[in-house]
């Protein structure tokens, strides 16, 4: 019994403080709002690019090491010299001068005169007797004659001959035919046929 009345009393006690609470929320004026934060300063200017450095001037070379060469000193040699002999030539005769001329007899002749050819003279012609008309007219006719009899029996062999050609070109062209037809069965065929001598084609 006690523990329940000390937990009512509790329960009052918290009651009752939360309805203070709440009098002193409505009581207390609302916080005021915060001032406006200060402008940002203005940056400032960038500072001037400092001067690019100045070139190093370059090293001056080193010296080139001094080399010391001793002296060789070369063995001298002495060359004999050699004096050749002297030979004495005589004097050679001067030749002599003689302004006279020596004449030579040339025996110059003229030349002959060329031979005189004589033009031979003309034949003389010795006409023969002419023949009477008629003899010469008989005998020009009668040449005409055997010039015409002549030239219709060549014509007429002429014929007989070209129709003998074709003869002959018909009976070669049969001869091939034969022959190939023989050569059918040869060896070789119609190229080669290959045949004995005494055959014949």
């Amino acid at each position: 019994m006690v523990a329940r009345q000390r937990a009512a009393e509790e329960k009052e006690k918290a009651a009752a403080a939360a309805v203070k609470a709440e009098d002193v929320k409505v009581d207390t004026p609302a916080p005021a709002p915060k001032p406006a934060p200060a402008p940002a300063p203005k940056p400032a200017p960038a500072p001037a690019p400092a001067p690019a450095p100045a070139p190093k001037p370059a090293p001056a070379p080193a010296p080139a090491p001094v080399v010391s060469i001793p002296e060789v000193k070369l063995p001298e040699f002495s060359i004999p010299t050699f004096t050749a002999p002297k030979f004495e030539m005589p004097a050679a005769p001067a030749p002599t001068t003689s302004t006279s001329r020596a004449v030579y007899d040339l025996d110059i002749k003229p030349p002959p005169a060329p031979p005189v050819v004589k033009a031979p003279s003309k034949p003389v012609v010795v006409e023969a007797p002419v023949e009477p008309q008629e003899v010469r007219d008989t005998r020009a006719r009668e040449a005409k004659d055997k010039f015409k009899s002549l030239d219709e029996e060549a014509k007429a062999i002429e014929k007989q001959a070209k129709s003998a050609r074709e003869v002959a070109k018909t009976a070669n062209q049969e001869a091939k035919v034969a022959k190939d037809d023989a050569c059918k069965t040869r060896p070789g065929g119609k190229i080669l046929c290959l045949r004995g001598l005494g055959s014949g084609y």
